[in-house]
């Protein structure tokens, strides 16, 4: 019950404007982190191809309920196109890099740690948040998981490039 009560109470401190968040049929807001290797990447820098964006944490246990699913979507569908991005939420980022080798995940993944900007920017209140952007960055689906998840992603892969 400790993740419950974990999820519950994470909560973006500050209001945020209506411009600031993220919403369906929107741009994603420009967002940045590292990958465990060390290398920056930015949200925009995936224009051109359907992205699912997962905001996790290891400690969350809906998170790690959810990657057999997310294995099998990224199976199904990586070689046509998707990219699956995992922002993870823990503070070390040691924990991730741990948590990887005890559980596959094959795609790509981001250290975002505490940082509130990303959090804000994406009107991130709980985890795990799902977003599902189409090609030109717009946010399509959130939060929808499942067969839900990849009926989305396949629709719009079918979609002209």
């Amino acid at each position: 019950m400790l993740w419950l009560a974990l999820l519950l109470t994470y909560v973006v401190p500050e209001p945020l404007e209506a411009s600031e968040r993220s919403v369906v049929s929107q741009t994603i807001p420009e967002v940045s982190a590292t990958t465990p290797v060390g290398v920056r990447e930015t949200i925009s820098q995936y224009r051109g191809s359907v992205v699912v964006l997962d905001v996790w944490a290891a400690w969350c246990a809906p998170c790690v309920a959810e990657i057999p699913s997310h294995r099998e979507l990224v199976r199904k569908l990586g070689k046509r196109g998707l990219i699956f991005v995992s922002a993870n939420a823990d503070a070390d980022p040691k924990v991730l890099r741990r948590f990887i080798l005890t559980h596959p995940m094959p795609w790509r993944h981001w250290l975002v740690g505490k940082d509130r900007a990303f959090s804000r920017k994406l009107d991130v209140r709980s985890y795990p948040t799902l977003f599902v952007l189409d090609r030109r960055g717009i946010i399509r689906h959130k939060n929808i998981r499942g067969k839900r998840l990849e009926a989305a992603v396949e629709k719009l892969l079918k979609e002209e490039k």
